[in-house]
């Protein structure tokens, strides 16, 4: 049976076309997913998967600091263990920072660095969650370009 919209041959008693026609009603139907209220009736109204990556982009959001807040720490570390080796080996002169206040300042710079790298794979996990969301949301049929801007934070 061919399709009066769009001509394509359909095979004998077929309900639909590919192209979205009824042959049983002769209307052309969208073939847009419809919200049936259901819990697995369809997709979600536009609104509920707009909260539902508005929360997911809040999330991103809070590791990304947490992981910017990590390296601060790491530095911040760091930089006092260094003050307080060299204020403990100058406490008996310059002739005292010998050895063991080298090895502390090491230490110090490795433990501040292990920190800090720790804050930089913690941002990497909320940047990538956060690309993620920023493809979901793109790709989204459910979503006006206006939509995907306002969800994405670009406007």
């Amino acid at each position: 049976m061919r399709c009066p919209n769009c001509g394509l041959e359909n095979p004998e008693g077929a309900i639909h076309c590919d192209c979205g026609y009824n042959f049983r009603t002769g209307l052309k139907e969208s073939k847009a997913v419809a919200y049936t209220g259901a819990p697995m009736g369809g997709a979600p109204p536009p609104k509920m998967a707009s909260n539902r990556y508005g929360d997911a982009y809040t999330v991103a959001d809070a590791i990304i600091s947490t992981g910017e807040a990590v390296k601060v720490i790491g530095v911040a570390l760091a930089l006092v263990g260094a003050v307080a080796v060299a204020v403990v080996g100058y406490s008996g002169g310059a002739a005292n920072f010998g050895f063991w206040s080298v090895l502390g300042l090491l230490l110090c710079a490795v433990v501040g660095l292990a920190v800090w790298i720790a804050g930089v794979f913690i941002t990497a996990q909320g940047q990538l969650l956060r690309a993620l969301l920023d493809t979901a949301v793109n790709t989204s049929p459910l979503f006006s370009n206006t939509d995907k801007e306002r969800i994405m934070g670009i406007t």
